[in-house]
């Protein structure tokens, strides 16, 4: 079953980038996650948009999302 990464950051201009990345593993950890959320805020394709990484979730078809 196909897995959903939902990102949510902090930016600049005080609205949420939500950023959704279809194709994950189940077994995706929460410190695969964190650490791909933490390379998006280093690497800011906003340039100095994204302040930081508020909210993490791993969703798929047939269960609700839940938080990391």
């Amino acid at each position: 079953m196909e897995h959903t990464i939902v990102l949510t950051f902090e930016t600049s201009l005080k609205k949420p980038y939500r950023l959704r990345l279809p194709g994950a593993k189940a077994e995706t950890s929460v410190a695969e996650i964190k650490a791909l959320g933490q390379l998006i805020v280093d690497h800011d394709p906003f340039h100095n948009g994204i302040v930081k990484l508020s909210q993490a979730e791993l969703q798929n078809s047939s269960e609700s999302a839940y938080a990391i």
